[in-house]
């Protein structure tokens, strides 16, 4: 853990493979009765000319990763 600063936000460090370490943050704000949360998954950068295509192959992932938080956070 990079950064824990509850309860609004942590960063920690992502290794997305052995080459490259990222980062992701994960930030909690108040949003009417619920709260929002906002991902920012960083560090691309790295990859040189391969980034796009990595950064695209996680794009679909987090949509996967975030829906199952919201059903569990929602039950």
């Amino acid at each position: 853990m990079l950064v824990f600063e509850p309860p609004h936000r942590f960063v920690l460090q992502w290794l997305v493979d052995p080459r490259c370490a990222g980062e992701v943050e994960v930030r909690f704000q108040p949003d009417g009765e619920g709260t929002r949360v906002e991902l920012q998954h960083r560090g691309w950068e790295q990859y040189g000319d391969e980034a796009e295509a990595a950064m695209s192959g996680y794009d679909s992932g987090w949509d996967v990763v975030l829906g199952r938080y919201v059903g569990a956070a929602s039950a």
